[in-house]
């Protein structure tokens, strides 16, 4: 038999200033709490597992004294705390996430809007992680536009919650010790005719 039960709970704030003089300038601020419990049996195993997040995010917007240019300026954290306990052992992992982001975009007569990024981030556990991107958007004709996109993205696994089917079977589950967070790139173009 199976028997799986999740409770989840989240608290989610932005507050943020636009000032009166400049439109294009503004302050965002994003606070988002999250817990979430999941109990699970498998048989005769078990996988009960708690997470708690607090993530915090602040931007700042602004254009250049040319307004086709904008630009983006941002703080954030993240601290996630997970408790598993698989069976009768215990297991606690502690991520803590501060990190900082810039973007550019500039728009030329609505034809043509190109966007370059990038952010940085620095793990606790894994150390400094940087993640580019750009988006470029060309309208040839009112009808027709194309786009291209390239950019990297990380993310840290969580093997039990990511693979809670491995608990259906009485199999052995060994991990190896060198788990890295999983890197991608992406990168893209398409085109839409209306």
């Amino acid at each position: 038999t199976t028997d799986v039960t999740n409770r989840r709970a989240e608290v989610f704030g932005k507050l943020g200033i636009v000032f009166p003089e400049k439109p294009s300038r503004s302050i965002g601020n994003i606070l988002q709490l999250t817990t979430h419990q999941l109990d699970s049996r498998f048989g005769v195993r078990t996988y009960d597992a708690s997470q708690r997040t607090l993530w915090v995010q602040s931007i700042y917007q602004n254009t250049f004294p040319a307004s086709n240019h904008e630009y983006k300026l941002g703080l954030n954290y993240r601290l996630d705390k997970w408790d598993e306990k698989i069976d009768s052992v215990d297991r606690v992992t502690t991520e803590s996430v501060p990190g900082a982001f810039v973007e550019y975009t500039y728009n030329h007569d609505e034809k043509f809007t190109f966007v370059a990024g990038g952010r940085a981030d620095y793990h606790n556990i894994y150390g400094w992680i940087w993640t580019p991107r750009l988006h470029a958007r060309y309208n040839l004709t009112p009808e027709f536009l194309v786009r291209v996109a390239a950019g990297s993205a990380f993310r840290v696994p969580n093997l039990y919650a990511d693979n809670i089917s491995i608990f259906a079977s009485s199999r052995r589950i060994i991990l190896a010790d060198d788990i890295r967070p999983e890197r991608a790139w992406n990168y893209g173009f398409n085109s839409t005719c209306r």
